[in-house]
């Protein structure tokens, strides 16, 4: 388990610039992020610095700035809480009517020893035809998949786009990886429903592993993962992986049709 505050938000960092936003909108330790709509992760408030506990009137002041900020766009106002934010933060959330929401896990694993898996093809940037299979195996709508592809060009650091086809030449997994100061994150790791339970996901992730360790020299990996995804756990389970910390969202009670 991640104890230290340095830990935690240097995981955090991390995987802001491995899923990166449309736009974002720094103040004095939030990080609000924007992205037409698609994932949480990418429109959300998240802390990014460690928990400064607020005033009552001064919270819910910055609370009420940050949901008049989503309203201009269109989007409702969905905070994540990470253990960098404060306690006061979430009480006040629930205060206001928000209800948590996907209680989620950050995970950690070395990267040991293991061979690459010949049979899945890494690219170093998603072409069209990554992001169609993406939309295709995660049923996304037209709008976002375009999104997706704006989001993935946005990546800074060193990035692999992993896909692996089936003997017809049908792709039926793929994945990211993102490398940054010792560590790759996974993410976008998806499967074909017909093909669920044959190990895809398993050799997706290896595979990036392996990538992340021999091409981008990181030492370890992370992901973050629904708390309820039980098949998901088991897999991670296998690869080494533990819980470092958790988070969970706040959304607007009336909120329907929350984003993925």
């Amino acid at each position: 388990m991640i104890d230290a505050e340095a830990d935690i938000a240097g995981l955090e960092e991390r995987a802001l610039n491995a899923w990166p936003a449309l736009s974002t909108l720094l103040a004095d330790g939030w990080a609000l992020r924007l992205a037409a709509g698609f994932t949480k992760r990418a429109n959300s408030v998240t802390v990014i610095s460690p928990a400064r506990e607020d005033g009552v009137a001064a919270l819910d002041a910055r609370i009420a700035w940050a949901e008049a900020a989503y309203a201009r766009h269109g989007l409702p106002a969905i905070f994540r809480l990470s253990p960098l934010a404060p306690a006061s933060l979430d009480a006040a959330l629930a205060a206001r009517g928000y209800r948590h929401f996907d209680e989620s896990l950050v995970q950690v694993a070395a990267l040991d020893a293991g061979a690459p898996d010949a049979a899945v093809a890494v690219a170093p940037r998603a072409d069209a035809a990554w992001c169609a299979d993406a939309a295709r195996l995660g049923a996304l709508a037209p709008a976002q998949e375009a999104t997706l592809a704006r989001m993935l060009a946005r990546i800074v650091p060193q990035a692999a786009f992993a896909t692996l086809r089936a003997e017809e030449g049908r792709v039926v997994a793929l994945g990211l990886a993102v490398a940054e100061r010792g560590m790759s994150g996974l993410f976008e790791v998806m499967v074909d429903p017909a093909r669920q339970g044959q190990g895809l996901g398993g050799r997706i992730c290896r595979a990036l592993m392996a990538w992340a360790r021999d091409a981008a020299g990181a030492r370890a990996a992370y992901l973050q993962v629904t708390a309820g995804n039980a098949p998901a756990l088991a897999l991670y389970r296998r690869l080494g992986f533990t819980t470092a910390y958790r988070y969970h969202y706040r959304v607007p009670a009336d909120l329907s049709g929350v984003i993925a």
